[in-house]
């Protein structure tokens, strides 16, 4: 009985992954953001000839304007698809907005790259600025234009980005392929711009990719591939395991320390600090041990995460161990007080019956046999005596039935309502002394339940209506109900004396009664039985009434399966 234990909530878990989960899940909009802010800074560039803002480094190539205008659009497809708007109309206009802004990015990747393929002078990419664009490509023989990997990886990133909307689980590893080759030729463009090797950020004899350009394309991957959190890459990196955990710790380190070590020995050679052989000797050794050093750094972080969750797990052992005797303890308890329950019962069933059984017997005998030696008034009081000993052995057998109801195992059983109803208001006809009493029983759904209780309930709702309608020159009853779900709704309802609805609470109330014994005989204990035996079902029971208009008692019941 693992009632305690909650595995997230152990170290090296919840700690940490809340947190995480919480920055995924914003990865998209701060993605979005980073690349329109870029594009917005090219542009301006562009408009206002300011070269830094064009291009990172001087004389590396520029952004080309419609790159940029492409970036707007992919990072407002972004945005849009993770914008939350609960009005359905409003929210499926900006989906449609979103949709709109990927498919034009695919398609100008589309155009680009055929004409690239075909040799083909598309001119997308010559739109803006086009006077300005003829010396402005890193290279003094080649116009900037858009690369043709650029075409290529807004043709995938908006594809993906049409995509992302989709309910498809099986269109997920396509979209991860998709970003990952994004990511990963984006990775290698920054990377021939850091080491100068324009073999990584170029195809011969075409311009190559801006530095700008590879830094946006990793990050509207990277936010493109944060929209599904829960499949393929970012479900990995987001796991509350150590999987994830390891992940979210070794993955920066894999990708910035090869890149830094990598400079740093090209620049060492360059400077003519060593050649080549040294270099690379060095290079691998420092890969070595700071590679090392952040493994095992990481592992005594995770041995002693791992250790604080198990000290947790046994706590959390303990307490469940501590719970379950506790519930044993209480079981035992529970038993001996319905033991004693049970003594209790047996003990007014058959020990307070007998006296009341003798006061009765012996008042009857009186006034049988011993009549003409009493006066009227003495006649009277006997009769009340054997009145109230009638009174109170139905109040026992009220608060027995009201006690074994709570005990009492349920048989479930479909019921026909219909049936059962009419069998009921037959037996109660018979004690209308003539009356006039229209019944009337519309359709009823089936209900599922123990068969006898609720024919019980039942009996008591209608006793009750049969009652309370004796001041009517013509009762009327009416029964009906309806399916709502998994659940049956029933009303008995009369044109009897009604209520004041502002004792309502008391009605459902053992020994509660809102008129006198004078007035209607009673215990004060049906409708108390009637609300165990519905709660006892799983529905509720509730009552309307009005003063001299007539009552409605409302109960639920579970409708059968399948029904």
């Amino acid at each position: 009985m693992d009632l305690i234990s909650r595995r997230s909530e152990a170290p090296g878990n919840g700690s940490e992954q809340p947190a995480f989960a919480s920055s995924v899940a914003k990865l998209p909009k701060v993605a979005s953001a980073i690349v329109a802010s870029v594009s917005l800074l090219v542009l301006a560039g562009w408009a206002f000839n300011i070269e830094f803002l064009k291009r990172v480094f001087p004389d590396a190539v520029a952004m080309n304007p419609m790159t940029a205008v492409a970036f707007l659009l992919s990072s407002a497809g972004l945005w849009l698809y993770r914008a939350d708007v609960s009005d359905a109309p409003r929210l499926a206009n900006i989906r449609r907005t979103a949709f709109l802004c990927a498919a034009a990015v695919a398609l100008t990747g589309l155009l680009m790259f055929l004409g690239y393929a075909a040799g083909w002078d598309v001119g997308l990419d010559r739109v803006l600025f086009a006077s300005n664009l003829a010396t402005a490509g890193g290279d003094p023989n080649i116009p900037n234009r858009m690369a043709p990997n650029t075409a290529l990886n807004f043709l995938l990133a908006g594809s993906a980005l049409l995509l992302a909307g989709s309910r498809d689980r099986r269109l997920g590893w396509l979209i991860q392929a998709m970003l990952l080759f994004v990511i990963f030729t984006s990775f290698l463009a920054f990377l021939g711009h850091t080491y100068d090797a324009p073999g990584l950020y170029k195809v011969s004899p075409f311009i190559g990719m801006a530095v700008n350009t590879a830094a946006c394309f990793m990050a509207l991957g990277v936010g493109i591939l944060a929209v599904r959190p829960n499949q393929g890459v970012m479900a990995v990196v987001a796991s509350p395991r150590m999987g994830g955990v390891a992940a979210r710790r070794l993955l920066p380190v894999a990708f910035l320390l090869p890149v830094a070590l990598g400079w740093i020995r090209l620049w060492g050679q360059r400077a003519d600090l060593y050649g080549t052989e040294f270099g690379l000797g060095l290079m691998t050794t420092a890969s070595v041990a700071l590679l090392s050093m952040v493994i095992l750094g990481i592992a005594v972080s995770l041995d002693r995460e791992d250790s604080e969750r198990g000290r947790a797990e046994g706590e959390i052992r303990k307490l469940n161990e501590e719970l379950e005797r506790r519930v044993l303890r209480r079981t035992a308890q529970l038993e001996t007080a319905n033991k004693d329950l049970e003594a209790f019962s047996y003990s007014v069933s058959h020990d307070l019956r007998a006296p009341l059984r003798a006061i009765d017997g012996f008042s009857r005998i009186l006034l049988e046999d011993y009549s003409e030696r009493l006066d009227e008034e003495g006649r009277r009081l006997l009769k009340i005596v054997g009145d109230n000993g009638k009174k109170m052995g139905a109040l026992i057998d009220d608060v027995l039935s009201f006690s074994r109801i709570g005990r009492r195992e349920m048989e479930s059983a479909d019921i026909d309502m219909n049936a059962l109803a009419a069998s009921v208001f037959e037996e109660l006809k018979a004690g209308t002394g003539g009356r006039s009493v229209e019944f009337d029983v519309e359709p009823l759904p089936r209900a599922r339940g123990d068969r006898s209780m609720v024919r019980q309930a039942l009996a008591n709702l209608l006793a009750n209506a049969v009652k309370f309608t004796r001041p009517r020159s013509e009762a009327r009853i009416r029964v009906a109900g309806r399916v709502d779900g998994n659940r049956c709704f029933y009303f008995v309802r009369d044109n009897g004396v009604g209520f004041d609805m502002k004792y309502a609470d008391k009605l459902f109330g053992v020994f509660q009664r809102l008129h006198g014994p004078d007035e209607f005989e009673g215990t004060g204990v049906g409708l108390a039985i009637v609300k165990r035996i519905v709660e006892k079902h799983g529905g509720e029971v509730w009552a309307e009434g009005e003063i001299d208009k007539g009552a409605t008692f409302y109960f639920v019941l579970p409708r059968p399966a399948g029904a």
